[in-house]
């Protein structure tokens, strides 16, 4: 999943990430490396999708992934509700 999920957000097809994101969840899926779950974050991120944003995001512990939340706010196309969320649970802690 996360291969099709980069892939998809490399060519900007937000779509894709959020459905794959959606059958992600329903499986129960979980990654080894948490930076897997960046597209999916961005993709949330970016649709304004605030509870599957709040849900990942309290998946995410790792030093270096929080860091890279906290770069995805560079994104001009950032919900503003997300941009601020993100800003207050990832970039804080980058400080």
């Amino acid at each position: 999943y996360y291969e099709k999920a980069s892939l998809a957000r490399q060519r900007g097809d937000w779509n894709a990430v959020l459905e794959l994101g959606e059958q992600v969840r329903q499986s129960g899926l979980s990654p080894s490396d948490q930076i897997e779950w960046m597209p999916f974050l961005e993709a949330y991120a970016r649709a304004g999708d605030l509870q599957n944003l709040l849900d990942l995001s309290e998946k995410l512990t790792d030093p270096f992934v929080i860091w890279q939340a906290c770069r995805a706010l560079g994104h001009s196309d950032i919900n503003p509700e997300a941009r601020t969320y993100l800003a207050q649970s990832f970039c804080q802690q980058v400080k």
